[in-house]
This record gives C-alpha cells, structure tokens and sequence, in this order.
C-alpha cells in the first residue's frame, strides 16, 4: 500500500485552516485526533476540543496558550496552516481523512493480532478484539452504525409500548394547542414540521405558544429567531404567558405588573428555553451552532426556527435557490434525526390567496420549493378568516378570534382543520373548553 493511501498532510492543514476560519464548522465534525497522521495537527486538533469545551475562543491565540502549558505548539505547523486557504466543503475532505485514519488503524490492527498470536492469548480472546476494533474502526469511517431488521422492529415494539401507556393516546411533542394535538398525536422526533402563514397570521405566535407551553412541561426548547431580535421573542413570551398586552410591554406598562415580573423571572432562569438570535446565517453556521446545544443539552428536544426565509442562500435564480431550500431542509432533517429532535420551521407564504375569495391557504401557497412539500412530514396552515373580514368591514378583529390550525399535509395521519382561539394582543393561540371560554365568547 502507498503512502498516499494511508495520508495527505496538504489535507490536514487545509482541514484545520478551515476550522480556524469558521469555527462553528469545527463545532460540528464528528473527527478524532488520530484521524490526523502529523502529531503537530493531533496536538493542535486536541486543543481546539478543549478550548470548546470551555468555550472559549478556537483562534491562533488561545491554541498556542493551550499547548505551551505542556510544550507542545509547533509554531511552524501553526503557520502552515494559517497560510493555507479554507475549504468549501469540509466535509467531503474529512471523509477522506477518515478514511485513511481507517487504512492506518487496519494496519494496526494486523500488528496487534500478530502480536497476540505470537503470545499464545486465547483464540476468542483475539477475535473478540479484532471484531470490536474493526467495528470501532468503520464507525469512525462510515459515522454511524449500521441497523438491521432487528433494530428496527425493537425500535417499533418501544413506540408501540409507549402508544399503549399514553393516557391520551399522544405519544409525540405536544404543542399546548389541544384540538392540533388530538390530531397529530404529537410530534416525533426527526419529523419536520412546517407552520406556515401570511404576515399577520400568526407563524410566530404559534411559535412562541409552542415554546411556551414545552417550557412549562419541562421540555427543552432550542428557539432559533433569525427575523426579530431575542428581546423581542422575549417580550412576545411575556404577553404569552403573563396576560400581558404586547404594546402595552414595549410602553412599559403592565396590568399585573407582579405577576409580569414572576413571569420574567421564570424565563430568565428557565433551563429548558434556550433562545438565539440570529441575523441571516448560513444553514451550516445554524445547525453548527444549533448542533453544539443539542450536544451540551440532551434535554432540548423541540428546535424551534422562525423562520425559512431568512436563511442565507447562495443562488439567485429560481431554480437554483429552489435546490437550495431543499439543501438547506435536508441539512435541518439530519441534524434532527442525529439527536432525536423535532424540527419546527417557520415559513412565509406567498400572496396568492389574498387573490381569492376563499383566502384559506393551500399547498401551492407555499413558494419557490416544491421541497418543503416533499420533505415536510406535517405542513399546518394558522388560519383565521377575521383577519381578512376586519379589513372589508373596517370592524377589529375580536380579543378572541377563532382560528384554526389547517393540516394541509399529513405523512402519518389526515389532512384536517383543528380549531382553536387566536388572541392576538397576547400573541398566543389558545383551546377551546380550557376554563375561560364563556370569557373568550363575551369578547367574540
């Protein structure tokens, strides 16, 4: 076998630059410290975990701090690297270096079988160990096990478990909205789920309802805001939550302003919510940064992201930029499935019901890409018909406006309209039959 086969130092820096370039890509990979061959990039890759781990910096600066502790920066290897350009797709060159860390592991392993046989061990003794090694070793070079027929079907028979023992036949994520959850079941993990509507409609109000609700429950919400900033989601939980008025919380005002602060103080201490505002990312800064909250928060199960529109793209045509949601949808969908989380991707719609007499939204309302369609396991359309009334009748919508929540697609279940309360000034969606609608009627 070439050397050529076995290592490619050239690789390793441009890796490693592209690493110090973006680090919120090296928050993502999935390497190990011997799949580099040179030692000076072990040692400097080593670093760059630990220096994540603590969250600090990943930088020249802080790297060299961290190796001259135990004499270990190799300035010239630095500079090699530094001086190299970044990647455009790490990953594909990583494979590659998972691969020959695979190749340099085999060889290992014969020396160590040889080894052993040489030392008389006890036959079982050595196949068991050369059995375990090879699976660590395709792991690491395939990045996942493989499942067979048995996986799955015991796989079934827990879901299957856990449908019997569920009081209200729920088994997924609820999302507080009650008539929605007797229709969903609840939502599983590595299902994308779209909520999309018009401006006004209320996509992120059902966002913030669902993130409120998880939070009570105890779930763990990751909300990715790339539209408004955190304090905004902020206050629009507050209104949710403390039955607050949302203008009157930007004025300052409060009607139970206790009650408020309490509120404010939940959220603020809350170890289930955790909350990112993010100005036009790229779908890898997103679901690097979003990967790294899974990874330190195994409880986070619900991953909230208002909303589609505002993620970077590339592509300027039509066509292109149609790939590219479908890109950036399957990035989202992977990332999921990884560490059992549920995808909850808010979307603008175009203006083509406003066309219409019946403005009850469809499918083909949904835009460029048929993708979000096709991906999607559950496409739910916030729905309230007094919001296009008020502006033919020039009479304000009431407190409580009925609304529903329109299943437009549904993979594991039926298209249906469940219908519930919008209260806008609280930016919430409510139920019906939950104690207070003799209240809600009054204000109807």
């Amino acid at each position: 076998m070439q050397n050529s086969h076995l290592y490619n130092v050239n690789i390793e820096r441009s890796v490693l630059a592209s690493f110090l370039f973006d680090p919120l890509i090296f928050s993502d990979n999935k390497m190990c410290a011997f799949d580099f061959y040179l030692p000076a990039h072990r040692n400097i890759f080593e670093a760059m975990e630990k220096l994540e781990n603590r969250e600090e910096p990943i930088d020249e600066e802080f790297i060299k701090i961290e190796l001259s502790k135990d004499n270990k920066f190799d300035e010239q290897a630095m500079l090699d690297i530094l001086s190299t350009n970044p990647l455009p797709e790490v990953e594909s060159y990583i494979k590659i270096l998972q691969i020959m860390s695979g190749y340099r592991r085999l060889g290992k392993l014969c020396a160590d079988i040889k080894e052993r046989v040489l030392k008389s061990e006890e036959m079982h003794d050595i196949t068991d160990f050369a059995a375990k090694t090879i699976d660590e070793i395709t792991d690491g070079v395939v990045g996942e096990r493989i499942d067979n027929l048995r996986d799955f079907v015991t796989g079934f028979e827990c879901e299957l478990k856990n449908a019997l023992s569920a009081v209200d036949g729920i088994t997924g994520y609820k999302t507080g909205i009650t008539s929605l959850d007797n229709k969903t079941g609840g939502f599983e993990a590595g299902e994308l789920v779209v909520i999309a509507g018009r401006p006004g409609m209320g996509k992120t109000a059902a966002g913030t309802t669902i993130a409120n609700f998880l939070d009570l429950q105890g779930v763990g919400v990751l909300f990715d805001s790339l539209e408004m900033g955190g304090s905004k989601i902020v206050r629009r939980l507050v209104a949710n939550r403390a039955n607050e008025k949302l203008g009157n919380l930007k004025r300052g005002l409060f009607a139970n302003y206790v009650n408020a602060t309490k509120v404010i103080k939940e959220l603020k201490t809350s170890k289930n919510l955790v909350l990112h505002s993010l100005y036009y990312p790229s779908i890898e800064q997103l679901c690097a940064k979003a990967g790294k909250v899974f990874r330190k928060n195994p409880h986070v199960k619900v991953w909230i992201i208002d909303h589609l529109k505002h993620i970077k793209k590339k592509s300027t045509g039509s066509y292109e930029v149609s790939n590219e949601i479908a890109e950036q949808l399957k990035n989202i969908i992977k990332v999921s499935k990884e560490y059992g989380i549920v995808p909850i991707v808010l979307h603008q719609l175009n203006r083509n019901n406003e066309g219409r007499n019946n403005k009850r939204p469809n499918l083909s309302e949904l835009g460029q890409s048929s993708a979000i369609e096709e991906l999607a396991s559950w496409v739910i359309f916030p729905f309230r018909a007094s919001y296009y009334e008020r502006l033919d009748t020039n009479v304000p919508e009431p407190k409580y406006a009925p609304a529903e929540m329109i299943i437009a697609k549904a993979r594991d279940g039926e298209a249906a309209a469940a219908a519930c309360y919008f209260c806008g000034q609280h930016s919430r969606f409510q139920n019906y039959g939950d104690g207070n609608e003799s209240a809600y009627k009054g204000d109807l």
